[in-house]
């Protein structure tokens, strides 16, 4: 659908030229019977090549400007889970070397499922329907910069006054390790082995579960844990709670 409206707009475009240097070609016919054509028909015929050219170029810079508008709104909408996907697969290995490739993979299914639709015949306009060429590029870093600045101005919260919400008591229960020279990530939402946390500080591993929970946590999420730090090879294990434990 997209592609077609691209298609109608540039062949609507390449007529209306058509049309104006048919119209120039032809009063440079009519100028061997009056010199004074000659300057005009150069002129409509120079015109009409400027003014598609022109009306080319304005669309594609709306296109692109539509696009990353609707880009950056969108990055706004969902900055708090990209911020927690960020966080998730964004990894600093052993010897301090950055591994971004799963960030980059989940950048890369957040254009594709919820950005791409929003504004393919942008996309279209600017000669790239399927998100594949430079656009994909551009509109990832895009919603890079937009989830570091929400990392930086939000920083505060996550990490000062204790979060109502579960996923950003786990962030800020990886902030509070972090602080402490621990380094840490949250796992994955399926497939985790009953571990909310994973951190490692001089080699030692801890796996951890966090419950924001009104009431003591019961012996489950003790065996639950127990079993993630078999699972993990880790050398501690702990269940961080906000009401206590029962006996």
């Amino acid at each position: 659908m997209a592609s077609r409206k691209a298609d109608s707009f540039f062949g609507s475009v390449i007529l209306a030229g058509i049309a104006v240097v048919t119209l120039g070609s032809a009063m440079w016919e009519g100028a061997k019977a009056h010199p004074v054509f000659v300057f005009v028909a150069i002129c409509i015929i120079g015109f009409g090549f400027v003014a598609v050219f022109a009306l080319v170029k304005w669309a594609k810079g709306n296109a692109a400007r539509v696009a990353t508008a609707k880009c950056l709104e969108l990055a706004r909408e969902h900055q708090r889970a990209l911020l927690a996907k960020k966080r998730q697969n964004l990894l600093v290995g052993d010897y301090g070397e950055v591994q971004r490739a799963g960030f980059d993979r989940e950048l890369d299914y957040f254009l594709a499922t919820v950005v791409l639709p929003q504004i393919q015949p942008q996309l279209a306009l600017l000669g790239d329907p399927h998100l594949i060429g430079p656009s994909r590029i551009v509109l990832r870093d895009l919603i890079e910069r937009e989830v570091c600045e929400f990392e930086r101005v939000s920083g505060h919260k996550l990490t000062a006054d204790l979060p109502i919400d579960p996923l950003e008591f786990e962030l800020w229960c990886t902030e509070k390790l972090k602080s402490k020279g621990w380094k840490a990530r949250i796992t994955k939402a399926s497939g985790d082995q009953g571990a909310d946390i994973i951190a490692s500080w001089k080699g030692a591993e801890l796996v951890a579960q966090c419950k924001l929970y009104s009431k003591p946590v019961g012996n489950k999420a003790v065996q639950e844990v127990a079993a993630a730090r078999l699972h993990y090879s880790a050398e501690f294990a702990a269940v961080i709670s906000t009401s206590g434990y029962t006996r």
